[in-house]
């Protein structure tokens, strides 16, 4: 370490006076040695997979468990779902998927549903809610 700084800020270096042998300190034994640092990567990268399918991940926070949409899992992330919207004339079948939680999404859904009269924005992404809205219409 000490010979980086010798060959980086020589004496007519500008930073010379704030960099050199006599004002940096480095104490070895606060270090992590490049063996394990690489270990601790090397065991990061293989167990993401692990992380993500642990039994310790609460699956569901529903009130009532018997009651939740999806067999308490209710909290799992990336879900493709399918609904199907019924009206007095017209039966649709809508497919999704949530970006966030299935728990995220079917709230967001409810919300707009249960808002009066919404009309959606002509830019605004495809969800269920506008699904629905398009039908009523």
């Amino acid at each position: 370490m000490l010979k980086l700084i010798s060959k980086h800020f020589p004496k007519q270096h500008k930073y010379h006076s704030l960099f050199n042998r006599s004002n940096v300190k480095v104490s070895y034994s606060c270090m992590c040695n490049m063996k394990s640092i690489i270990n601790k990567h090397n065991k990061k990268v293989t167990n993401v997979d692990n992380d993500t399918n642990t039994d310790n991940q609460v699956q569901c926070n529903c009130r009532n468990k018997d009651q939740c949409p999806l067999d308490n899992k209710y909290l799992t992330s990336s879900v493709i779902y399918n609904a199907q919207v019924t009206t007095n004339n017209a039966t649709k079948n809508y497919i999704g998927l949530t970006e966030g939680t299935f728990k995220q999404r079917f709230s967001h859904t409810k919300r707009h549903l249960n808002t009066a009269n919404t009309r959606t924005a002509p830019n605004s992404p495809n969800t269920s809610g506008n699904y629905v809205t398009i039908i009523k219409t």
